[in-house]
């Protein structure tokens, strides 16, 4: 299911199973569409290597998009813990997309966290694979343990065209009657 392509969320939801490694509990998503073609691609009587995506405002995209990206952030995380009645103690982990190490550290300074270590790892090891690197990354953190069954986490999301997400999520087996495998 794709919740927004934009903002690359893409999942494959189930019924409710006790060895499902991972319940999704909520999710908060928002978008701008000001900057709906702030990236271009021209490609019509081109062969694809000569295909070069271009950023139509190069200040709107490294200062107002940040700023906004930094305000958005945090509002996401702030409305997702209310929420859910959590605060950010209750939150075992954090991960993220693998963009840049620059991107990585701008996340964990703009909401004062620490991402979990795979995603620094799957950066160095992989790059950027696409819109599910918060998938790998927390996939790659249960398989080390990072994380402990019944932790609670947030995937952060960002989209460079101005999408933003957060998505909560609990280890191992569904705790309440509300989980979502």
């Amino acid at each position: 299911m794709t919740v927004n392509g934009d903002s690359g969320l893409a999942l494959l939801l189930g019924r409710p199973h006790a060895a499902a490694p991972v319940h999704l509990l909520d999710l908060v998503q928002r978008t701008n569409g000001r900057y709906w073609d702030l990236f271009g691609l021209e490609y019509r009587d081109r062969p694809t290597a000569e295909w070069r995506e271009k950023c139509s405002d190069p200040p709107g995209y490294s200062f107002r998009l940040a700023m906004e990206t930094r305000n958005r952030l945090a509002e996401l995380v702030a409305e997702l813990l209310a929420r859910n009645g959590l605060t950010r103690a209750d939150i075992a982990g954090y991960a993220s997309q693998n963009l840049s190490a620059g991107s990585l550290a701008f996340i964990e300074e703009s909401l004062d966290i620490a991402l979990l270590p795979s995603c620094r790892d799957n950066l160095r090891a992989l790059g950027h694979l696409g819109a599910n690197d918060t998938f790998l990354n927390l996939s790659t953190a249960l398989a080390r343990k990072e994380l402990a069954e019944g932790d609670l986490a947030v995937l952060i999301n960002v989209s460079p065209v101005a999408a933003w997400s957060v998505l909560l999520v609990e280890t191992g087996p569904p705790s309440g009657p509300g989980s979502i495998a």
